[in-house]
């Protein structure tokens, strides 16, 4: 027995993690020798960003079809993993893949034991993963000063601004031994390495449901 394939990560391994948060002003002292006007428009425009960026959410090891668990209840075991083998078909993280038409995950990395005996243990491996799913957004707003007890803000935000945030679901890790179906119209509908595209997979960093870019502008007057 290999001792070291029935060890394992935490679902909630995460090798990189990057955040980042920026809040710049633009200086007033830049614009001293233009005119008011010029002043009052250019300088002292806020940005801010917001980005994190991690590895894909861990996906799970395909389950054994050895039927286990008929000889020994309670029991069950994954798949062994073929060394040298690529886990995935297409890059994941490539933004070219089409769900209704491509399956991602390799069947041929996996194989499983004789009915009745042990498969592995290990239930997620740190290069098995899911898309990387980054959360990026971007202010930029001002404040506006008219005499003493007058000013007027305006903000601008925008979430997920290069709409690379994708909903889309990680592919199903199923018995690699389930062969692709497809609907009447020529469309994926499930087998091993399918995304659903009709369901919505939650964020790999903060656990939000990822959205397609949006925007908000917020006025306030104040006196």
């Amino acid at each position: 027995m290999n001792r070291s394939d029935f060890k394992g990560l935490s679902v909630q391994d995460r090798p990189q993690i990057l955040s980042i948060s920026i809040n710049y002003t633009i200086p007033t002292n830049g614009f001293t020798n233009r005119n008011r006007l010029t002043r009052t428009l250019l300088a002292g425009w806020t940005v801010g960003a917001i980005n994190q960026y991690s590895s894909g959410q861990l996906l799970l090891a395909p389950g054994s079809n050895n039927s286990l668990s008929t000889y020994l209840p309670g029991f069950a075991t994954r798949q062994f993993r073929n060394p040298g083998v690529p886990l995935y078909l297409k890059d994941i993280n490539c933004g070219c893949n089409d769900p209704t038409k491509d399956i991602v995950l390799n069947p041929a990395a996996w194989s499983d034991q004789a009915p009745g005996t042990f498969g592995s243990g290990t239930t997620y491996y740190s290069d098995f993963r899911g898309q990387r799913r980054p959360v990026e957004s971007l202010s930029l707003g001002k404040r506006f000063t008219f005499r003493e007890r007058f000013a007027f803000s305006i903000r601008a935000e925008f979430f997920n601004p290069f709409n690379r945030n994708e909903s889309l679901s990680d592919p199903v890790t199923t018995s690699p031994s389930n062969p692709p179906t497809r609907n009447a119209q020529g469309l994926l509908t499930g087998g091993f390495g399918y995304i659903n595209y009709t369901a919505i997979a939650s964020n790999s960093v903060g656990g939000t449901i990822p959205s397609p870019r949006t925007g908000q502008i917020v006025a306030r007057f104040e006196f």
